[in-house]
């Protein structure tokens, strides 16, 4: 998948040699040759729904609202679903402390409400959820979360003038090489509620069947409930000009921008740019692309400083289902890239992805869908194959509700910064589709770096002891349909992060779960987990055996 040896070698090392769940997702990796066939041959459930267009298995009895919550109805422009979720947890460690294990029962309510509109001039998907803990022994004080997922399209004015909204409200790691349990009832002092919230209106049209153009502003703010991060406010202002396309011979695109940041710290920053692309088509297939520009900003340095940029790379997509892109830039902080590749096959789906780049929102909040949840790789690799995101947001949402996995779950441990980083990214993941079966991989490595003048930014985050962030893993999930009503789920991953001041941690978790229709409005799940973090200041286990009973009015 296109992914460089040395990289490679550090994603695979086995760790079996030390016990334990660490070794099942390297397991199910070496079976794969064996269980690709069986996905693709094995026969379906009596009323099993085929596979939707891309390869990726229809729900069962998925209309608007989808999954258990839905029925065969029309699609509606609205739909409004209340639902009202209780969770037992039966844990042996419910407070991350030294003081050791504390075995305890969770009660968790959760009220919710999915809101889907899909009309001429809106789209719009809302998922929130207020969840309420209390527990058997007083191991934890009882308390309240949320959880939203939420993001808009409006057509303000016909075919001109548009505005995009988001907001996401999630728990969110505060370090790196603290006790990972993020989405789970644990009580951590290493686990914040995070909040997210963008407006983006903008218009786009054309000149005299010339070039397009797009004008854009964009207001971000995030915080979170913690003192070990600042809040941080954006404001972007975007204009673009770009030649009308033609089958071959040459195109051109013209960039200014211009991004305000305001640190919770104090801290105040401020980047333009100006950038042309010069691009020739060979035939429709494949195109050069070269770029020239200038930029000014303080992210590296005290004082603000013109300096010029240069790029180039090019696009390749020998089939619809197939597309290579890849693009080099000489930029303030040395050599940025974007790599894309991704390859659709009936019944599997490739993606893979390398960028390095400056960041100044945290990274798992730089767009609508996050990063680093399976959610946010659903919602990914449903892209081509779904384009419309209010569709492909019910489609994944079913889907995960179907396989008894959170929305929130993480693949990747992110944490909070509140400084310009300078991040190094790379994803490779893989999904195999089947009548009664859904196999994903992913495979991730990133290297997180402060820049020099953001220093001061930052309130006390990983950066304040280390000068770089370097984190990698691998998961795997396996979705299996034993009947039309029920879905058996296994979840493992496996990450490590590594400090530059010998701070390093290793996190695993396990996660079986079966899931089953009760009524036409009611679902079950019936899970067990494991979670262990090791290296870190205070080492963490925990074995649960979870309960949970939805419905949905």
């Amino acid at each position: 998948m296109g992914i460089p040896s040395s990289a490679r070698n550090r994603l695979v090392r086995p760790q079996c040699v030390r016990g334990g769940l660490s070794c099942l997702p390297y397991v199910t990796l070496c079976l794969l040759p064996w269980l690709a066939p069986a996905l693709a041959q094995m026969p379906a459930a009596p009323g099993a729904a085929p596979a939707a267009a891309g390869g990726v298995a229809a729900p069962l009895a998925a209309p608007a609202g989808g999954g258990a919550e839905g029925n065969l109805a029309p699609q509606r422009a609205w739909v409004i679903r209340p639902r009202f979720s209780a969770t037992e947890t039966f844990t042996d460690n419910a407070v991350v402390s030294a003081a050791g294990r504390q075995a305890d029962q969770i009660t968790t309510l959760s009220p919710g409400i999915r809101l889907e509109g899909n009309t001429g001039r809106l789209k719009v998907f809302t998922n929130y959820s207020l969840n309420y803990f209390t527990t058997a022994k007083g191991t934890q004080a009882n308390r309240t979360t949320n959880s939203l997922n939420s993001f808009g399209t409006l057509e303000a004015l016909s075919r001109w003038l548009y505005i995009d909204a988001s907001a996401v409200i999630t728990q969110q790691n505060i370090s790196a090489f603290g006790a990972q349990t993020a989405g789970t009832a644990t009580v951590s002092t290493n686990s914040t509620e995070t909040s997210s919230f963008r407006l983006s209106p903008y218009i786009r049209g054309n000149l005299a069947r010339i070039a397009s153009y797009e004008a854009r502003y964009t207001h971000s703010e995030t915080s979170s409930k913690s003192g070990l991060a600042t809040d941080v406010k954006s404001d972007d202002f975007a204009f673009r000009l770009r030649g009308v396309g033609v089958p071959f011979g040459f195109g051109w695109s013209a960039d200014a921008t211009r991004q305000e940041v305001a640190f919770g710290s104090g801290r105040r920053s401020q980047a333009d740019r100006l950038n042309a692309i010069l691009s020739y088509r060979f035939d429709p297939q494949f195109q050069l692309r070269a770029s020239i520009g200038t930029e000014n900003n303080d992210f590296a340095s005290a004082t603000r400083e013109w300096r010029t940029t240069f790029g180039y790379g090019g696009d390749w997509s020998p089939t619809e289902r197939t597309r290579l892109s890849v693009f080099r830039e000489r930029r303030f902080f040395g050599d940025g890239h974007t790599i894309t590749f991704s390859h659709r096959l009936p019944l599997a789906a490739v993606r893979f992805t390398d960028t390095r780049n400056v960041s100044v929102l945290p990274n798992q909040f730089g767009a609508p869908a996050g990063q680093g949840t399976y959610y946010d790789l659903l919602f990914t690799q449903l892209a081509a194959s779904i384009p419309d995101p209010v569709a492909r947001a019910q489609q994944v949402t079913t889907q995960l509700q179907q396989s008894g996995i959170a929305p929130n779950a993480a693949i990747t441990n992110g944490f909070l910064t509140s400084r310009a980083t300078v991040l190094r990214r790379q994803e490779a993941s893989l999904v195999l589709n089947g009548l009664r079966n859904t196999v994903t991989y992913t495979f991730f490595q990133s290297e997180q770096q402060s820049t020099s003048a953001a220093a001061a930014a930052g309130a006390g985050d990983d950066f304040s002891t280390s000068t770089s962030v370097r984190q990698r893993g691998m998961s795997s999930n396996l979705s299996h349909r034993l009947s039309p009503l029920t879905t058996l789920n296994v979840l493992t991953s496996v990450s490590r992060s590594d400090g530059t001041t010998a701070q390093s941690t290793t996190s695993r978790v396990f996660n079986l779960n079966a899931s089953t229709r009760l009524g036409v409005r009611t679902t079950g799940n019936l899970g067990f987990r494991s979670i262990s973090t090791e290296g870190g200041a205070v080492p963490f286990r925990e074995n649960a055996v979870l309960a949970t009973i939805t419905a949905t009015f």
